[in-house]
């Protein structure tokens, strides 16, 4: 359901070198999907806080998380996938304060 809702095959067709990105990330939204608690930003939020951002996601944000996450320092992270979860979860709320704003 994932990959139909942020267009996999858009990433297939236009942007192949991403792919182990946007599956990372795949895999980060169905842990926070699965999981009744996820921690973002060293606090546990419930799943029913964070599905709704989940579900906004689309192709677009997708691209855009990756293009912020390129370059980003990774060492001494400990578990990628909790880092990420957090780094997109706060990437959607930023986007939607900033769709708020305009």
């Amino acid at each position: 359901n994932l990959k139909n809702q942020i267009d996999y095959d858009y990433f297939e067709d236009n942007f192949p070198e991403d792919l182990p990105g946007v599956d990372a990330l795949i895999d980060c939204m169905a842990e926070i999907l699965i999981s009744p608690r996820t921690k973002i930003n060293g606090s546990m939020q419930l799943r029913t806080v964070l599905k709704p951002y989940i579900d906004k996601a689309d192709s677009d944000s997708v691209r855009g998380f990756l293009d912020h996450m390129r370059g980003k320092p990774m060492r001494g992270v400990k578990k990628i996938s909790a880092y990420w979860q957090s780094a997109f979860i706060n990437y959607l709320r930023e986007e939607e304060l900033i769709k708020l704003t305009i």
